[in-house]
């Protein structure tokens, strides 16, 4: 997968985990301490956030600080993410002596 499928997926799970909350992207802007633009291009797939901006997004749905950037490589090589849960997960942990976002140590 290209990263900009990656993108597109990502932002999906972004959307998803915004729904789940019951906030529009206006709400949930607020909420984070950013710009609905920002938010928006996000969801969309138009553009990866900077790191102060993946922070907030992260901070605001629960997830793990690093949840975006690992599940942007995991997307980006073609493996599955899921957000059944509130917060995002691994659809395949990683094995022993695995690294959790690259495979092989």
């Amino acid at each position: 997968m290209d990263d900009h499928k990656a993108l597109r997926a990502v932002g999906e799970l972004l959307a998803e985990g915004r729904g789940r909350l019951g906030l529009t992207q206006a709400e949930f802007a607020v909420r984070a301490g950013l710009g609905v633009q920002s938010l928006r291009f996000f969801e969309k797939g138009y553009r990866w956030p900077g790191q102060s901006v993946r922070l907030r997004i992260e901070t605001g749905l629960g997830w793990y600080v690093g949840a975006i950037t690992e599940f942007r490589e995991r997307a980006a090589t073609g493996q599955s993410v899921d957000s059944s849960l509130e917060t995002m997960t691994l659809t395949s942990q990683p094995g022993p002596g695995e690294d959790p976002v690259g495979g092989a140590e």
